[in-house]
């Protein structure tokens, strides 16, 4: 979360379990799924998956880019906002047949 809510370790690692809880359980609608649903989820549950292992393991998340103009980051960081943007852009542009 770029810094946000630091110390919110529980709060993360609830979020992070709840995440994939909702994709395990739509696993076979998001596995025929268009392809930016798949990428996007895909890619979210890697990071939540990726900052997880740090948050339960070092108590913390690792961060390690720093372009000086941005928050510190990391990959897990990277893969949760393109996931997040590949699932915002098929909400937004995907119509669906309501028949």
């Amino acid at each position: 979360a770029f810094g946000m809510l630091a110390n919110q370790r529980w709060f993360f690692l609830l979020v992070a379990v709840i995440l994939l809880g909702v994709c395990a359980y739509y696993w076979k609608q998001l596995s025929k799924g268009p392809w930016t649903l798949q990428i996007g989820s895909a890619l979210l549950v890697s990071g939540a998956i990726g900052n997880g292992i740090d948050r339960y393991m070092i108590h913390g998340v690792v961060d390690f880019f720093d372009f000086r103009v941005w928050p510190i980051f990391n990959i897990a960081d990277i893969g949760i906002c393109v996931g997040v943007a590949f699932v915002v852009y098929h909400l937004f542009t995907v119509k669906e047949d309501h028949e």
